[in-house]
């Protein structure tokens, strides 16, 4: 495999490509009213002249079309958010690229790790005169969907660009493409005899927003519903069997070009009974799936659940509700409240998934960033979204620097944030609100007392105060598993050690002196008593962070503070008042108050919460109030919702559920928000606006009387031509084909029985096609034993010529030689050079003269590869020269 600016990098991987683009002016384009994709600021190039070899890289031809395209494009290249390389995967090419990037963006003045870089050849290899415009194409769909894309086959990134320092990162796994200017990206292009090319782009903003991240989702929700179990069976059955009889090319991933998955979701999502009152439906399911066979199999597995087949469980991502009877909507005055994580919910790349497809989340984080601009080392998504760690150590670095209590808070409070514009868009509001610690901040800001500046601006200087407090106490937190009462009277006996959090019946936080909490935990674990140290910064809640308070109030105080337009619970008591100057005293005071959590569920509960979305990151709060509420009607869900190995049977739905897991073990994703919607749809206790899910998506409403026709291929025409790798041919004709063995196919890869009954003709036969053009190809496949040799020889008179002896001019090319001028035709001549390249590349062996032959069976196949690379180049040096030589045509130029 190709592994570019890894360390292990061993050598390209050639391929095939075709790529076509439409190049327009950007003023015929506007005039026209075309969908412009992306714009091209500037194309230069460069030549390193007289070089060692036409294949040796030199940094300095290549800065040198780096300056004359930025030059041309009238900006800096500091500018960069993505450098989409050469790369070809070896070790001289990509160090020589490393370094022309590198040092190119550090004489801008670019900040350190400020652009990402990546090759597309990691993922299709080198396809020769299509890599660049393969490349180009990368860069312009990053553009248009706004996502850095990841880079594949590292493990360790060679030095340039693993250096703390360097400009230019790695990512494994996409990220939003965050920022307030316009997003540029630069892509290069290296050739043989040292031609240097690169294309500056900028993305193109005038035009209607686009889809972002991608036209299609990773996960969509499927919705059916029905006004009692037999209509809801009904419907599964309908759906089923359309989706039985649907070729899906044996793959997870594709399925029918006329039917997909989003366009599906988004019909059963927008039926009118799903916009009304939601009680009125007894039976309701909910499946969230990636592609249309899981969902056939999620189908098959929910039609024997409603049939009473199976005793099995259904797996997470299957959703049931059934009533006996109907209930008019909120008969019983359930209310919904809201409640925001504090500080401990963050983690590296939290919300990644939903950033790529929301705009909301986008929007907030870009919020957050010009809001915090200059009062972090970097900018607050940076922390958030860092380059992806090669090692453990990499990794601890990015999960302690968000956890800077300065970092953490505001970026907390940005996720929270895009989560809430993204339930509003569903039309879920809230009844009520409150939150944990920090979270009761967020709370303050969705309730409508905070301007969203504010609350950024506010959490970032909570943040960087109560870092500064931290310092001037060696202080520390411990979670206990232990009632309040016992704890408090356990404390009585340790001095400055407080009760800081209530957080379940029996999860309570303690706080105090480092060595005096070290005491109390040792003191409980002896006793059996469950008793951790936490990773936190200090003592938070407790006297010990009293010098923040000062200026904590004076940010408070310079706040516009407006009256809340829901009630907004306290962690200490009650409900805040609507007074904005008794709102800033017991804000100010709120610091070094206790967060008695439970009493505030509890009295949230009291006034008629029976349905709690958690808004934040992870999914910390919906565990605590599935505690504090365990005995009674609730409903609780998070936003992050967190991974669950499904334990399904199923072996299709098993295996996909496995997949959506984040690597850090917490990432909920786009899966984790789309289950907590179905959970909500299924609670029949609110109502959603599901079409919001589809908001400037590409999507269309399916006529499902025809549901049948669209799983179904269309019949082809009968003036078809199907077309591979190496033939070309009408429908209903055989297929032919070259080399030993058929074009790789599913049905060839994975035969249900003996090769003539999978449709794949005997090796050694020629081809019984009546075509001429398709018999003269199966000509030329048959193996070497046999009668083969004899076949190939008839076939092609330059095979026989072989056979014979290399001619003289052939071995001239392989010592690189020039070869002798030619008289003939231009025609003559091309036909000439190619047949010379076949002759050598059919005679000429790899040779072990210039190695030392390794036992390892592996390495003598990659050391033979190698020298026939060399081979191979030198014929193309000599057919180049062959080419450019002063020649005498007998036919017009």
């Amino acid at each position: 495999m190709a592994r570019s600016f890894d360390k292990g990098a061993d050598g390209i991987v050639i391929s095939e490509g075709i790529a076509i683009v439409v190049l327009k002016r950007l003023a015929d384009a506007q005039r026209d009213g075309d969908r412009i994709y992306a714009v091209i600021k500037a194309v230069a190039g460069s030549s390193d002249g007289k070089g060692l070899s036409m294949t040796a890289p030199r940094p300095a031809g290549q800065r040198r079309a780096l300056q004359l395209a930025y030059q041309k494009a009238g900006f800096s290249p500091n500018t960069l958010g993505l450098y989409e390389a050469h790369g070809t995967g070896t070790v001289a090419g990509d160090r020589a690229e490393a370094e022309t990037i590198t040092e190119t963006l550090r004489e801008a003045q670019a900040l350190r790790k400020s652009c990402a870089i990546g090759s597309v050849k990691t993922t299709i290899g080198h396809t020769k005169s299509t890599a660049g415009v393969a490349a180009l194409v990368k860069m312009v769909l990053s553009l248009y969907h706004k996502v850095l894309p990841p880079h594949a086959n590292v493990e360790q990134p060679i030095e340039a660009i693993a250096d703390p320092e360097s400009p230019v990162y790695l990512l494994k796994d996409a990220h939003p493409w965050l920022g307030s200017r316009p997003r540029r990206g630069g892509v290069s292009a290296f050739g043989f005899g040292g031609t240097n090319f690169h294309a500056v782009l900028e993305e193109y903003n005038d035009w209607q927003s686009p889809a972002l991240g991608a036209d299609n989702w990773p996960w969509e929700l499927m919705i059916l519903q029905g006004k009692n179990r037999e209509a809801l069976i009904a419907e599964v059955r309908f759906l089923l069997e359309a989706l039985r009889g649907a070729d899906f090319s044996g793959t997870v991933r594709s399925g029918n070009p006329t039917l997909r998955l989003a366009d599906l979701a988004y019909t059963y999502a927008s039926a009118k009974a799903l916009t009304t009152n939601p009680a009125s439906r007894l039976a309701c399911l909910t499946i969230c799936v990636k592609d249309l066979v899981e969902l056939t199999a999620s189908l098959e597995l929910a039609l024997k659940h409603l049939e009473g087949d199976s005793r099995e469980p259904l797996p997470l991502n299957i959703q049931l509700r059934e009533r006996t009877r109907p209930v008019p909507f909120r008969e019983t005055q359930d209310k919904i409240a809201f409640i925001f994580p504090g500080q401990g919910a963050q983690y590296p790349e939290m919300a990644r998934e939903v950033a790529l497809y929301f705009p909301q989340m986008r929007q907030a984080l870009e919020l957050a960033d010009r809001e915090t601009a200059g009062k972090l080392p970097k900018l607050l998504s940076q922390f958030i979204y860092p380059a992806s760690a090669y090692s453990e150590t990499e990794l601890d670095s990015y999960k302690q620097q968000l956890t800077n209590t300065h970092v953490a808070q505001p970026a907390i409070g940005a996720i929270s944030m895009g989560f809430l514009e993204i339930i509003a868009q569903l039309g879920l509001t809230a009844d009520m609100v409150g939150g944990h610690s920090y979270g009761e901040y967020t709370a303050l800001y969705a309730a409508g007392v905070l301007s969203p500046k504010e609350f950024i601006r506010l959490s970032e200087t909570r943040g960087r105060v109560m870092a500064s407090g931290c310092e001037v106490a060696d202080g520390a937190m411990a979670a206990v598993q232990m009632t309040r009462e016992d704890l408090l009277e356990y404390l009585s006996s340790f001095e400055r050690v407080v009760l800081a959090n209530h957080n379940a019946p029996l999860q309570s936080v303690i706080s105090g002196e480092r060595t005096q909490v070290e005491k109390v935990v040792s003191s409980l674990t002896s006793k059996g008593v469950q008793a951790r140290m936490l990773p936190v910064a200090g003592a938070f809640h407790s006297s010990l962070v009293e010098s923040a308070t000062v200026p904590l109030s004076e940010a408070i105080a310079s706040c516009q503070l407006k009256s809340p337009k829901i009630p907004v619970y306290s962690n200490s008591d009650g409900i805040y008042e609507s007074e904005p100057e008794a709102i800033r005293d017991r804000l100010s005071a709120h610091l070094l108050n206790s967060v008695q959590f439970v009493s505030q569920i509890n009295s949230m509960y009291a006034a008629g919460a029976r349905v709690f979305v958690e808004v934040g990151p992870k999914s910390i709060l919906k565990s605590l109030v599935g505690q504090i509420l365990a005995d009674k009607d609730h409903t609780v869900v998070s936003l992050d919702d967190q991974g669950v190995v499904s334990k399904s049977t199923h072996p299709v739905v098993r295996q996909q559920a496995t997949t959506w897991v984040g690597v850090s073990g917490n990432d909920g994703g786009l899966k984790g928000l789309l289950l907590a919607v179905g959970k909500l749809v299924t609670s029949d206790r609110v109502n959603i606006d599901l079409t919001g899910l589809f908001a400037g998506r590409q999507v269309q409403q399916l006529d499902l009387s025809k549901l049948v026709e669209l799983t179904r291929k269309p019949k082809l025409s009968p003036t078809t031509w199907l077309l591979n790798g190496g033939t070309a041919r009408p429908i209903g004709v055989d297929v032919g084909y070259m080399g030993k063995r058929p074009p790789l196919t599913l049905e060839t890869k994975y035969p249900q029985g003996p090769k003539e009954r999978a449709g794949c003709p005997k090796e050694g036969v020629v081809s019984k096609s009546t075509h001429p053009v398709v018999r003269q190809q199966a000509t030329t496949w048959v193996g070497v034993s046999g009668n083969d040799a004899e076949l190939r020889s008839q076939a092609d008179p330059w095979e026989r010529e072989e056979q014979a002896g290399r001619p003289e001019y052939v071995q001239k090319a392989a010592d690189g030689l020039p070869l002798p001028k030619s008289r003939r035709s231009r025609s003559q001549q091309n036909t000439q050079v190619n047949r010379q390249s076949r002759m050598y590349q059919s005679n000429q062996q790899p040779t072990t003269s210039n190695y030392q032959v390794s036992p390892d069976a592996s390495v003598i196949a990659y050391q033979a590869y190698q020298e026939t690379m060399r081979q191979f180049l030198k014929v193309q040096e000599s057919v180049m020269q062959q080419f450019l030589s002063v020649c005498e045509w007998s036919d017009p130029p």
